[in-house]
């Protein structure tokens, strides 16, 4: 017996660098020289992850480090991303930053600074995906085969479940969920509003949107002939978003006294499609669904 070993890989390859000094500290008695400085790199990504599973599943490392090459494959490709590292430097500090770490369109984030007298402001964002099912193969077992016994004894309604699996997703077996994250943040000082005196306004979301693989199990008495088609696997819809604002502000009235007030604000939205059973006449469903107090299906 020969036995071949099969290697997930991935490789990152620095492709072209522009870097651009940034102004050092000058000598003692000289003025720091002002300007925009940083590194824009290139980078060339090569992954494969063929071999292993068939092509309708998904790897670990395709699950958790999820890829796509020119021409839209994730299983197999070549692509190009780019770091960012930029400052500018004023002479005395680094009035504004902006960088960025790209592994992919489904791997980035980034953050933005700017830093002046009166003010202070900055944002950030990131996106990264997954996919939701394939290794998890556990939770729909007809996708490989035995993995569900069919000579199971299925003469009582508790034990005939197992005997069948009821995949409602019309066979699909890749999944993919999206999260964002992103905010920003302004702090007025004391330059711009008065000695004692300050304010910071602040906003945080996310955005998590796709698909993943569900299941359920009914009770005993809402499906015949036997419960064998008790238990369920359906596609269930992934659509959410949460966001958060804050405000902190502080005075000190002609220096009597100090005042400060923080509050805040959270809204969070599921959008998601709510799955249900409801009943329905026999004339639109299959005989296997019929139940004592009518027909059920999920919708």
């Amino acid at each position: 017996m020969t036995i071949r070993k099969k290697y997930l890989k991935k490789c990152i390859l620095p492709c072209a660098a522009l870097l651009a000094v940034l102004p050092v500290q000058a000598l003692a008695g000289e003025a720091a020289a002002s300007g925009l400085g940083g590194e824009i790199t290139t980078k060339l990504f090569f992954f494969d992850y063929t071999g292993g599973l068939g092509g309708d599943r998904a790897h670990y490392l395709e699950r958790y480090d999820y890829q796509k090459g020119w021409g839209g494959d994730n299983r197999s490709g070549v692509y190009l991303d780019l770091d960012l590292d930029l400052t500018y430097f004023d002479g005395e500090r680094e009035v504004f930053t902006l960088e960025r770490r790209g592994d992919g369109f489904y791997s980035q984030d980034g953050t933005a600074k700017f830093k002046a007298d009166k003010l202070d402001f900055a944002a950030y964002y990131s996106h990264y995906r997954s996919a939701t099912n394939g290794i998890d193969y556990l939770f729909s077992p007809d996708q490989v085969p035995g993995g569900v016994d069919t000579t199971y004894d299925g003469t009582s309604n508790h034990r005939a479940m197992y005997t069948r699996f009821n995949d409602q997703s019309d066979g699909r077996s890749r999944y993919e969920v999206d999260r964002s994250t992103y905010g920003a943040a302004l702090d007025l000082k004391q330059a711009l509003l008065g000695k004692g005196s300050s304010a910071a306004l602040n906003y945080d979301g996310y955005t998590r949107d796709g698909d993943r693989f569900a299941t359920f199990v009914a009770g005993g008495s809402d499906f015949s002939p036997n419960g064998a088609t008790r238990w369920q696997g359906y596609s269930q819809t992934v659509d959410e978003n949460m966001d958060r604002g804050s405000v902190n502000f502080t005075a000190s009235p002609l220096g009597l006294f100090q005042f400060s007030y923080d509050g805040s604000l959270v809204k969070f939205e599921n959008q998601a499609h709510a799955f249900t059973f409801d009943e329905y006449q026999a004339a639109f469903l299959a005989p296997a669904t019929t139940t004592s107090g009518g027909n059920k299906q999920l919708h």
